[in-house]
């Protein structure tokens, strides 16, 4: 077992995601937050000094890109995203825990597959 030398961001949406996601033809309006909540992403971040303030700073400077990919998961027309992909509107969509504990059990090569 080995340590990894990056930290963790876990996204689970939260009401306010769910009600966007509902809204949008084809989707299941029967989905529950429980159910959507979960596989959350989890998001493999640089190492951070043991401080909340810089892990809010790189959420801050990543909003977009974290906003992005999760209304990407949920649906590619950019038609019916929200126009203000802001941290205040991720930050009330998402729950974002962050971890410094990342541990790799296994004893072969991580593959990285690019989307």
């Amino acid at each position: 077992m080995d340590f990894i030398n990056r930290w963790i961001l876990i996204i689970k949406p939260k009401e306010p995601f769910l009600n966007w996601l509902k809204s949008i033809p084809g989707h299941d309006p029967e989905l529950t937050l429980t159910e959507l909540r979960e596989d959350p992403t989890t998001i493999l971040i640089p190492e951070l000094e043991d401080d909340d303030d810089e892990v809010d700073e790189f959420i801050n400077k990543n909003c977009k890109t974290i906003f992005e990919s999760e209304l990407l998961s949920s649906d590619k027309n950019k038609a019916y995203w929200p126009k203000n992909l802001t941290i205040e509107v991720l930050r009330e969509w998402f729950e974002i825990i962050s971890s410094s504990i990342v541990l790799d059990f296994l004893d072969q090569d991580i593959e990285k597959n690019y989307i």
